[in-house]
């Protein structure tokens, strides 16, 4: 064994000596093992000697096999592989004679047999046998009557005058580039595997192990490699080690006061903040340091009873709002500009977009080319009527970046359009949250959480509608996963609840202080770099963050905070870094240890202060006094960018 390691390395006719040999030195040597392997080291043994074969290492393999005494596989299986790695194909069209009664279905027979006369076509005319293509296709593949499609394509290759004309033509890239290999990788899957073992079989075993413990590991968030895993201990990220925002790197206190709402635009570049005052601010994400920068400030008025949602465009461009209970509309700011339109083209769109709206008794002129050029600072309104009865205080985007959907606890549940305004609505649908969903075949419909604790599927192009799940309680919050397939709910007194929209299952219950207690309305928020992370605001302070599906159902608490974390934002780019925001009126900025260490040593160089204080992977509990640290823009914020556009 120990030799057979050491001269491993063979040439490919070693190779077939080790394939043709494998038999006779099991049934030599079969008397001679003690003690007898059961069946799970039987099938162990013959993933190794696999292995050592796809890695040329024949003479372990032959010793492998004489001193267990077990088969790799099936003589006729072997010789079979062996004939096909050759190119033999009339040899191994004869050992398919004996392997067909163990094929796994009658017709994989048929398809084996035209796969092996592809092989053989592609390689005469490769060769520039043209005569010899000319009679596999006439007299092998045609009588088969399978995939006549193929046949077809096939026979217009014998046209090409080279081989590489060939290879370009039908991407075939040439018998020398692996294809007999991948071919043999094919036909497996009509073999059981006692006959015939899967390719690279135990190297697939070694990743599934791998990737289940990257997905129970609590605190990975990188995508190093599957192969970069090291096999010799259990895979662990620690909490400092990890790319996890285990520590605060930035406080800002610019907003004067609670601050209820924080959402970062999809492309990860900026951040929108709502405060009970009614600010609204647009900090600028510095894609180095991670750091935050005022770059506009916008007003709803505190009349308005503060900011209660704020949701962006898929396209990161509109920035939409809605306030307290007692608002009637919805605002929408443009962030960042489109791309610039021809002149006549611009003339166009924008006589498109100015449009009226007269639906259901409601009249409502949208200048809706302003919001989607960003020529005003001022927000577009969307109404129905504008009456004080009605309430939106929650919306969502659908894909398009352009229709819209808000609702309220007073029955108000509409579908707005930036072209045309109010489009359509829902009567005495009590709103509390709401989402979109696109289902497999591109229906996007909107998911509202009402206030009798259901979850219900809205579809505004049939008005068809239909109810997804029951809560025991009232549903406060609500946030889709990335894959939309798994809804979050904060429900009164019980926590956080997981739900699988497809099979309307509950998938799990979380719970901890300050965030099963009383009726707060605290956001959570899937993020992470498979999106596998839930992070949410509580009551004590904290904010919580769950590895979901992970070993420990346990949440990590980061701590900081003087007042209840409100909500919470996890970048959908940077999947270390996340967002919290407080009744204490400041935002907190949490990064991996190693970038918040940084940026504390970047702020004390610069004669700032740090956000962090020495202690491993724990917040300072005392940074909600500290003075935050602020770029040149956070002067005087509301002197960039007056048109309300940010570069």
């Amino acid at each position: 064994m120990e030799n057979g390691c050491l001269n491993g390395v063979t040439n490919g006719n070693s190779g077939n000596h080790a394939a043709s040999t494998a038999e006779a030195a099991a049934a030599a040597a079969a008397s001679a093992v003690s003690p007898p392997l059961n069946e799970r080291s039987l099938e162990t043994v013959r993933l190794i000697g696999q292995f050592l074969r796809e890695l040329g290492l024949s003479h372990s393999v032959d010793a492998l096999v004489q001193e267990s005494g077990c088969a790799l596989e099936n003589s006729a299986a072997a010789s079979f592989r062996r004939h096909v790695a050759n190119g033999d194909w009339d040899a191994a069209e004869e050992c398919m004679q004996s392997l067909q009664s163990l094929v796994t279905e009658a017709s994989s027979a048929t398809e084996i047999a035209f796969r092996l006369c592809e092989q053989r076509y592609m390689e005469l005319l490769e060769a520039g046998d043209y005569m010899g293509a000319l009679n596999v296709l006439r007299n092998r593949l045609t009588p088969l009557k399978f995939n006549t499609g193929r046949v077809h394509e096939l026979s217009t290759y014998i046209m090409c005058s080279d081989a590489e004309e060939l290879h370009r033509i039908s991407g075939w890239p040439g018998s020398l580039a692996g294809t007999r290999e991948a071919l043999l990788d094919q036909l497996q899957q009509f073999f059981p595997p006692a006959v015939m073992l899967p390719p690279r079989r135990l190297l697939s075993l070694l990743d599934e192990a791998v990737q289940y413990q990257l997905a129970k590991c609590r605190y990975h968030n990188t995508d190093l490699p599957v192969a970069e895993v090291s096999l010799l201990a259990d895979h662990a990220c620690s909490r400092d080690s990890a790319e996890f925002p285990a520590r605060c790197g930035q406080v800002a206190d610019q907003h004067q006061d609670e601050v209820r709402c924080c959402q970062f635009s999809p492309d990860g570049r900026h951040l929108a903040t709502g405060c009970k005052d009614g600010a609204v601010f647009i900090w600028r994400v510095d894609d180095l340091t991670l750091r935050l920068s005022v770059a506009r400030r916008y007003h709803i008025g505190e009349e308005r009873g503060g900011v209660a949602c704020l949701a962006w465009s898929p396209d990161s461009r509109l920035l939409l709002c809605c306030a307290a209970e007692d608002s009637s509309d919805v605002l929408v700011w443009c962030v960042s500009p489109p791309p610039l339109l021809p002149p006549a083209s611009a003339a166009a769109h924008h006589h498109s977009l100015l449009a009226e709206s007269h639906l259901n008794g409601a009249s409502v002129v949208v200048n809706s080319a302003s919001v989607l050029s960003g020529g005003s600072s001022e927000p577009q309104r969307f109404s129905r009527g504008g009456t004080p009865e009605e309430s939106l205080t929650t919306a969502a985007w659908f894909p398009d970046s352009v229709h819209f959907v808000a609702g309220g606890i007073r029955g108000q549940f509409y579908l707005f359009s930036l072209e045309a305004g109010y489009r359509k609505s829902w009567d005495f649908i009590r709103v509390v949250a709401l989402a979109t969903r696109t289902d497999r075949d591109g229906n996007t419909a909107a998911l509202a959480a009402d206030s009798f604790g259901r979850v219900r599927q809205y579809r505004f192009d049939t008005m068809q509608d239909e109810t997804l799940l029951q809560e025991d309680g009232s549903i406060i919050a609500m946030c889709l996963s990335r894959d939309q397939q798994v809804a979050a709910l904060n429900v009164v007194n019980s926590g956080l609840r997981l739900w699988d929209l497809q099979h309307r299952v509950c998938l799990q219950r979380l719970a901890g202080p300050g965030i099963s207690q009383g009726g707060y309305c605290l956001h959570a928020c899937f993020g992470g770099l498979t999106g596998n992370f839930l992070a949410s605001g509580s009551q004590d302070n904290c904010a919580h963050v769950w590895r979901i599906g992970g070993a420990d159902s346990q949440p990590d608490r980061l701590s900081g905070h003087s007042g209840i974390v409100n909500s919470v934002a996890w970048n959908p780019q940077h999947h270390g870094m996340l967002v919290t925001a407080s009744d204490d009126c400041t935002i907190r900025v949490w990064l991996p240890t190693a970038r918040a260490l940084s940026a504390a040593a970047t702020d004390h160089g610069s004669g700032g202060t740090a956000a962090t204080d020495g202690s491993s992977g724990q917040a300072s509990a005392n940074l909600a006094s500290s003075p935050a640290t602020h770029s040149p823009s956070d002067s005087n914020p509301d002197e960039d960018d007056d048109d309300g556009i940010l570069e």
